[in-house]
């Protein structure tokens, strides 16, 4: 019986052991398990960051490319007026720039009324860029410019220089 009982111990304290090893194993995977989480964590943060961060970025060349938008938009406008002070009738300026006739008396109208109203044409009644006729005259503060021709490009035929959005080369 003794030597049945010291056998017993002997197996007894060798499956302690070994259950003691696979319990350090265990704790050094989780270990490693959590670190992996915490970094997998902290990079999406990082992430997520740096989207608010481009986020905020593609709002301002947003509203940039609409100031440019406009701007370009504004001197096709008074391109066009002064073809049409030089005697070139409309349908010839809007061929000529690569507009329909539409757009071309909706920069004309905004045109004229910059000149009447001493340079300044807006919601008080005169007509902004885009703005369509009894719309309220005053055009979305960004965007593009409503125009004839797809991504900006005019075709017209001989006019040369560079397209500016609402298809009106200048």
């Amino acid at each position: 019986m003794v030597a049945v009982a010291a056998r017993k111990a002997a197996v007894s304290v060798a499956a302690r052991q070994r259950a003691r090893e696979l319990q350090v194993r265990f704790q050094e995977r989780e270990q490693r398990l959590l670190e992996a989480a915490e970094e997998f964590i902290a990079s999406q943060e990082d992430t997520g960051k740096a989207l608010a961060g481009i986020g905020r970025q593609i709002v301002d060349l947003e509203q940039a490319r609409g100031r440019e938008e406009r701007v370009g938009w504004e001197r096709g406008a008074r391109v066009a007026a002064r073809m049409r002070a030089l005697g070139a009738r409309e349908g010839e300026v809007a061929e000529r720039l690569g507009v329909d006739l539409g757009e071309l008396r909706r920069m004309l109208t905004w045109a004229r009324d910059v000149v009447q109203g001493g340079g300044k044409a807006g919601p008080s009644g005169g007509a902004q860029p885009g703005a369509r006729p009894g719309a309220g005259g005053a055009a979305p503060a960004a965007g593009p410019v409503p125009g004839p021709v797809a991504g900006g490009v005019a075709g017209g035929v001989g006019s040369g220089g560079a397209a500016v959005p609402g298809g009106v080369r200048v």
